[in-house]
């Protein structure tokens, strides 16, 4: 025996669950305006502004870096000396 198939009343309320379903899945995953994609532009702002943080703190080091190369002898001599693995006549070099 087969069962009968038994419709379904469409109710006004299953019409409003439905439908509030429906414009909660868009709010959420609506391209390029949905709030998921909102958390990822959210996300690649601070990645962005972080990388912006690390490059002026690079850029405050290497005008340090430059200052004291235009005005410290002392700090261009031990720049070179490291460079070269050059000495003074009469010192001694004490290796590790």
């Amino acid at each position: 025996m087969k069962k009968k198939f038994k419709a379904r009343k469409i109710t006004r309320g299953k019409v409003i669950l439905t439908a509030a379903v429906l414009a909660v899945g868009l709010l959420i995953f609506q391209p390029r305006t949905g709030l998921f994609f909102l958390g990822l532009k959210i996300a690649e702002k601070s990645n962005v502004e972080r990388a912006i943080d690390e490059a002026k703190v690079r850029m405050v080091l290497q005008q340090r870096k430059i200052d004291l190369l235009k005005n410290n002898e002392n700090y261009i001599e031990k720049i070179l000396r490291q460079e070269t693995n050059m000495i003074k006549q009469n010192e001694k070099v004490m290796k590790r």
